[in-house]
């Protein structure tokens, strides 16, 4: 499961983790120091999955980056910690797999790269 529907102000949200969730939660963290990075990775992170799961049930973004910091102030550490989980589990999907786990395996003469 990479997802999660919030209720956020009496609406429903899917939360959804995936390549392009990476790709903006990277854009939007890449650079900071690591003490900006822990107080913001929260932020960063529900907004980039919300904005995902508007994407992908074809919606448009209906929240500002201003409302999902009010709402990441307000989840309950069950759903901080399954979305940590959520990420955590799958960068391996995103291809983040560190560089020296991966094995050079043969396959037909050809290499192919596995983790």
């Amino acid at each position: 499961m990479n997802e999660i529907i919030f209720d956020f102000d009496g609406a429903k949200h899917l939360w959804k983790f995936n390549q392009p969730t990476y790709a903006c939660f990277k854009s939007r963290v890449e650079g900071f120091e690591k003490e900006d990075y822990e107080a913001y990775s929260l932020y960063h992170l529900l907004y980039a999955g919300l904005k995902t799961g508007c994407v992908i049930k074809g919606n448009s973004v209906n929240f500002t980056w201003e409302k999902c910091c009010e709402w990441a102030d307000k989840l309950p550490e069950e759903h901080i910690l399954l979305m940590m989980k959520i990420f955590t589990e799958e960068l391996n999907f995103t291809g983040k797999v560190d560089e020296g786990k991966k094995k050079q395996v043969k396959i037909q003469g050809k290499k192919k790269i596995t983790n």
